[in-house]
């Protein structure tokens, strides 16, 4: 019964079945009842059916899939190796992102307004960053290139001079301090990450009940860039899985050609690798052409995680530079 477990209705329906199969009587059951309880029977699997979404109601089969999808890749994060940085180590981790900035309207702007009817460009930035639980740790960044979706948005950025289209880099060589991962509504220490439950009805009740299926999306993807082990990533997708509002993308490529599966909400989708249950990183779809001024389903934002490593210094391991 464990996959009727996963959706509380289901889990509690499956516990009725249970406890009436326990109670039936050995012999058989006079015409009259057995009647009332075909009757109670077909109403108890209509209820289930409707729960998982074929009435039109309740779980869809996008939401379905998706559930089915994450309780897979919980399965394979389940079985990955347990490993955490020594307080004096620190966690490495790099990663490529790809995403359209407004061009400045004014050439002497100190960052671009958030206007989404402006012209954009597309940068494209390389991040390294170092955590430590005691030692100062490190973030570096570097925009690798500049392209633009369309020819109106590159003669604005010709016209006012080609200003630099960074603004969204941190400090080179910025020093971060304790680790605090933002979640809505609230931000949490690594130590408070850590010591959520892997249980996924508490873990859902925790995080995600009072929440939207984007903002539960979103928790995920905040989480995951951490070290946060094979235990609670497993119970965090099993948790969202839970999540109304969930559905499955299906099969796409990371922004370095990296197969995934990809499961989201409201534009916002994770990429998780099917083997290994690790998440390969996240892309922002447009699902309203006229808010940003672009085609839906144009990608507006990529990330892709390049690596993990545990380190002892502020250099990148050898095997990932």
């Amino acid at each position: 019964m464990h996959e009727l477990e996963d959706l509380p209705i289901l889990a509690e329906l499956g516990d009725q079945l249970k406890a009436g199969f326990r109670r039936r009587e050995a012999r058989r059951l006079p015409a009259g009842r057995l009647l009332a309880a075909l009757t109670a029977a077909a109403a108890i699997t209509l209820v289930v059916v409707l729960a998982l979404g074929v009435g039109g109601s309740g779980f869809g089969s996008a939401e379905a899939s998706a559930a089915q999808a994450l309780r897979a890749a919980a399965d394979a994060a389940a079985r990955q190796p347990d490993s955490f940085p020594r307080p004096e180590q620190f966690f490495y981790i790099r990663w490529l992102t790809s995403g359209l900035e407004p061009v400045r309207t004014h050439a002497d702007e100190p960052m671009p307004r958030a206007d989404e009817s402006l012209p954009k460009a597309r940068v494209k930035i390389e991040t390294w960053e170092w955590w430590s639980k005691r030692r100062v740790g490190e973030i570096r960044s570097q925009v690798l290139s500049v392209t633009f979706p369309t020819a109106v948005a590159r003669s604005l950025w010709e016209k006012l001079g080609r200003p630099a289209l960074g603004g969204v880099l941190p400090a080179a060589g910025i020093a971060p301090g304790p680790i605090e991962i933002p979640l809505d509504p609230h931000v949490l220490s690594l130590s408070q990450v850590l010591a959520l439950p892997t249980s996924p009805p508490a873990l859902y009740r925790r995080l995600f009940a009072s929440g939207t299926a984007y903002n539960a999306v979103e928790d995920v993807r905040q989480l995951d860039l951490y070290p946060i082990g094979p235990s609670l990533r497993s119970a965090l997708y099993r948790a969202l899985a839970l999540v109304p509002g969930v559905h499955l993308v299906g099969e796409v490529r990371t922004l370095t050609g990296r197969p995934g599966e990809a499961i989201g909400a409201g534009g916002e989708e994770l990429i998780i690798d099917r083997r290994t249950g690790m998440m390969l990183g996240w892309q922002a779809v447009i699902t309203d052409s006229g808010a940003a001024n672009l085609p839906a389903g144009t990608v507006a934002y990529q990330l892709a995680i390049t690596a993990r490593a545990i380190t002892d210094n502020l250099d990148p391991p050898r095997a990932h530079r």
